[in-house]
């Protein structure tokens, strides 16, 4: 029995240092050389979707995925022109690459939070009071998304499905989470909005 309890925690440390070091390594060729490691990215989505990956991996995870974004995102809405017939430079054609490399990715990470907001839903509607704690950090990781990527990126593609998700997790988990943060983020959004 101790032995397995041993192996348990053993086969844990190794899983913890493994999933860390991949995505401490993606993390620093993804800044560093957005361009040209972009791709990448998938490598995020594929341990957030391990289903043995423990929860603090999770969070980890959802947490640089977020970062990303907000780090490399560009300053105005990437058009999704899939009829390119105008020959471009080398360096335009990179850009043009990385931006629907970028928006791809994006628009999985959106689903993501869809995912997770819609599964924390099912679960937190069948808890009691005191179960509900239990889920406290997973929701806390993704308002902490949710209020990062509204925070710097509301003027991007995706924008009205963030604040909708964002509006939604607000009315659903109001008892859970302090939703005063966010609601003066978005009040500030509108009072700025001049589009």
């Amino acid at each position: 029995m101790e032995q397995n309890i041993s192996k348990l925690l053993v086969d844990r440390n190794k899983l913890i240092e493994e999933s860390t070091r991949r995505l401490d390594y993606h993390y620093k060729n993804i800044l560093t050389e957005p361009y040209d490691c972009i791709c990448e990215i998938e490598q995020f989505f594929e341990i957030y979707n391990d289903k043995k990956q423990l929860p603090s991996i999770k969070t980890k995870t959802l947490n640089l995925l977020t970062d990303i974004f907000i780090d490399l995102v560009p300053g105005y809405k990437i058009l999704n022109d899939d009829n390119e017939t105008i020959k471009h430079q080398k360096n335009i054609k990179k850009i043009n690459s990385f931006e629907r490399e970028f928006l791809r990715y994006y628009t999985n990470f959106v689903q993501l939070l869809i995912t997770i907001q819609k599964d924390l839903t099912r679960i937190y509607s069948n808890f009691d009071r005191s179960q509900k704690n239990v889920e406290c950090l997973a929701l806390k990781n993704l308002f902490n998304s949710l209020f990062k990527i509204f925070s710097h990126m509301s003027q991007f593609n995706h924008c009205e499905k963030i604040f909708n998700l964002t509006i939604l997790s607000c009315v659903t988990f109001r008892q859970s989470l302090d939703c005063e943060i966010l609601y003066t983020c978005i009040e500030k959004h509108f009072i700025n909005d001049t589009t």
